[in-house]
C-alpha cells in the first residue's frame, strides 16, 4: 500500500505560522504576569521579536490577540482534561475531570491568571467582550460531550455540571492561592467535598437520561 506523505508547507506560510505563534506565546506570558489591561502591543511585539505593525498582520486589534491567547489556553487545558478522562459512568467521570481541573489550575496558575482576568473582563464589560465569551462557551461544550455516556448527544442539562466544575476548580485554587492557605487537610477536604458534589449532581443526569 502507497504511503502518503504529508505535504510540506511553503518556506513563507512556516515563518507566518512560528510568527504567529511566537506573539501568542508573548501574549499569555505577558496578559498571564502584568495583566491584560496593562500590557500594550509594542511590549508583545518587543517579546516576540518583531515590531509592532507585524502584529496587525495577524490580529485585528489587541483584543483579537487577547482572544486568541485565551483560545490558546483553552485547548491546552482541553488536552490535559482528554488524556485524563476514562471510558467509565458519568459520574466517575464528573470525578476525576474535578480533580483533573484541579491539578492542572495548581500546575498551570498563569493560565488560571489569564482565565480569571478573561471571566472579569467578560462580566465588566459584556457587550464589549464577545470575543472572549465565544471561547469559554465553546470549552464549556467540550465538557458537555465529555461528560455524557458515549454514543449520546451532549444534553442541555449538562451544561450547569460543566459549570461547576470549572468554576469551583478555578475559584478553590484561585482563593487558596490568595489567602495562602498552607494547610493541606483542609484543601483536601474542601477539593473532595467539590468532587463528590460534581458526582452526586452527575449521577442525577444519568438518571434523567
Amino acid at each position: 500500500m502507497a504511503i502518503r506523505r504529508r505535504r510540506r508547507l511553503p518556506r513563507v506560510e512556516e515563518r507566518q505560522r512560528a510568527t504567529r505563534r511566537q506573539l501568542v506565546i508573548a501574549a499569555r506570558r505577558l496578559f498571564a504576569r502584568r495583566g491584560v489591561v496593562e500590557v500594550p502591543v509594542e511590549e508583545i511585539a518587543d517579546a516576540a521579536g518583531v515590531g509592532k505593525g507585524t502584529v496587525y498582520l495577524y490580529f485585528s486589534d489587541r483584543d483579537a490577540l487577547l482572544g486568541i491567547a485565551l483560545e490558546d489556553c483553552l485547548e491546552e487545558m482541553e488536552r490535559w482534561i482528554a488524556a485524563r478522562i476514562l471510558d467509565e459512568p458519568t459520574a466517575d467521570r464528573a470525578r476525576r475531570m474535578t480533580y483533573a481541573y484541579l491539578d492542572f489550575f495548581r500546575r498551570r496558575q498563569d493560565v488560571m491568571r489569564l482565565l480569571l482576568q478573561a471571566r472579569g473582563l467578560i462580566v465588566l464589560q459584556p457587550g464589549r467582550q464577545r470575543a472572549l465569551r465565544r471561547p469559554i462557551q465553546r470549552h464549556l461544550s467540550f465538557l458537555e460531550a465529555r461528560l455524557c455516556d458515549r454514543g449520546r448527544a451532549p444534553r442541555a442539562s449538562a451544561r450547569g455540571l460543566a459549570v461547576l466544575i470549572l468554576g469551583a476548580a478555578l475559584g478553590i485554587v484561585s482563593m487558596s492561592a490568595i489567602s495562602g492557605s498552607r494547610d493541606r487537610v483542609w484543601r483536601s477536604d474542601l477539593e473532595r467535598s467539590i468532587a463528590d458534589c460534581a458526582q452526586a449532581m452527575a449521577k442525577r443526569l444519568s438518571v434523567r437520561a
